[in-house]
């Protein structure tokens, strides 16, 4: 009698789970290949094993695991793509779809939610060690690495002539005495502010702040993104992660 009890309560929720499923033309189906809606909606709804909901839905779609694995990858994809341009990474989580890939506790922690991405680029093989991670940059430091390079530029002009104080670099970029101190130093033995990052991190940057400049000067998004081959979205993205911190 038991047995039978749970093969009807078994083949009860299977109806109930697919009819939530496919109504309303797949809607609930679709909420789950893009992560909308995940298992534990359904195995707290339905009091079942996560089993038993992989087989009803898998034999609604048997793809169903593919589709949401590779549409998991294309949203990493696009989020390191933008991460590549030197966007923030504050920034690019404003986009909802994104914002769905984490939960609400690592996103309260964004060293956390950094960590993970580094951890799900790495699965799903968009980068292969967290070298390539360095242009992963949360607002902290693109604004430390902004200051760095704009006083870096003043201090190459300031080794040259000798003529402008430190503590004038200083005062107007709103840092320490003691880190242009030390940016100089590192400019007169290593060449550069900021020896540590990739030439390609730095060479971004820079655009991203000559592209600050020249939105300030009148140029639009479509001609700053013609001269640069970005789109108007990227332009803006890089504009709301810089220009706070460009003088």
């Amino acid at each position: 009698m038991t047995n039978t009890t749970n093969k009807q309560s078994t083949g009860m929720t299977r109806e109930l789970i697919t009819k939530e499923l496919t109504r309303n033309d797949n809607k609930m189906l679709n909420a789950f290949i893009t992560g909308h809606v995940d298992e534990k909606y359904f195995l707290k709804k339905y009091k079942t094993t996560r089993q038993h909901f992989y087989n009803i839905v898998t034999a609604i779609d048997p793809d169903i695991y593919e589709k949401r694995k590779e549409r998991e990858k294309n949203l990493y994809q696009d989020l390191y793509n933008q991460a590549l341009e030197g966007i923030a990474f504050e920034e690019i989580l404003k986009d909802k779809e994104k914002k769905e890939l984490f939960t609400t506790s690592s996103l309260n922690e964004i060293k956390v939610a950094r960590s993970n991405t580094l951890r799900n680029l790495k699965k799903h093989g968009i980068i292969e060690d967290s070298k390539e991670g360095k242009f992963l940059l949360i607002d902290k430091k693109v604004k430390a690495y902004t200051s760095s390079i704009q006083i870096g530029k003043e201090l190459e002009r300031y080794v040259k002539s000798q003529h402008m104080l430190l503590t004038s670099i200083a005062a107007r970029y709103d840092a320490s005495y003691q880190k242009v101190q030390m940016l100089k130093e590192r400019i007169v033995n290593e060449g550069q502010p900021l020896p540590k990052l990739p030439k390609s991190l730095i060479d971004v940057i820079e655009r991203n702040i000559e592209i600050c400049k020249l939105h300030r000067d009148g140029q639009t998004l479509k001609e700053i993104g013609d001269k640069y081959d970005i789109s108007d979205d990227i332009v803006q993205k890089i504009l709301n992660s810089y220009d706070p911190y460009v003088i």
